[in-house]
């Protein structure tokens, strides 16, 4: 495999699945471009596919864990099923990091009264923060359009309209809460506008 051979397969999906058949491939690519390290880990770590290609035993697991001892949280599991499993855990968290980072920025921009920005630029904007490795363009610039438009249907809402919208997260969250002590009951209580007092 010749150096630019390599580099192209760093780059070009194509490329790398045609030199780069086993776990051992990639770690022999690895040494050879210790500088592109991490990036060759998430070719793996971030596309379930190309992991199952490439990763077929727990032998597979062991040399990869010790290739790339940064993610021993996946390539050191005893299995490939458990490995599995940890992977699509890992790339679920990831894009809900990347879709909450779309949906916070949404909010912050849609709150700049001193620019008034236009909404397409909003969404536009918002669209720009997510993770370019768990949502494209197209998901991401929908994502902010649907969060930009539940935050103008919050906004347009009459007082007493948004008052109970956040009445209902209000009780969704208490009703949720578990094991509260008295303490957090009657401090919960309280802000539902219930205060209830209760024998200790």
């Amino acid at each position: 495999m010749t150096e630019q051979e390599r580099l192209n397969a760093l780059d070009n999906p194509q490329e790398f699945q045609r030199l780069i058949k086993s776990a051992v491939d990639l770690i022999l690519l690895a040494r050879a471009l210790p500088q592109h390290h991490d990036k060759l880990a998430a070719l793996v770590l971030d596309n379930a596919i190309e992991f199952q290609r490439l990763i077929k035993s727990a032998v597979d697991l062991t040399l990869l864990a010790t290739a790339f001892p940064q993610h021993i949280e996946i390539f050191g599991l005893p299995t490939v099923t458990e490995a599995l499993v940890a992977l699509h855990a890992r790339i679920a968290r990831l894009q809900q990091e990347s879709q909450q980072e779309i949906e916070k920025n949404v909010s912050v921009l849609s709150k700049l009264k001193t620019f008034n920005l236009p909404e397409p630029l909003i969404i536009e904007i918002a669209a720009m923060t997510a993770n370019p490795k768990y949502h494209n363009s197209h998901d991401s610039l929908k994502l902010a359009r649907n969060h930009l438009n539940h935050e103008l249907r919050i906004a347009s809402l009459p007082p007493a309209a948004t008052l109970i919208h956040h009445h209902g997260l209000l009780h969704s969250l208490i009703n949720n809460h578990q094991d509260k002590d008295p303490q957090q009951q009657h401090a919960f209580d309280k802000l539902h506008g219930l205060t209830v007092f209760k024998n200790p």
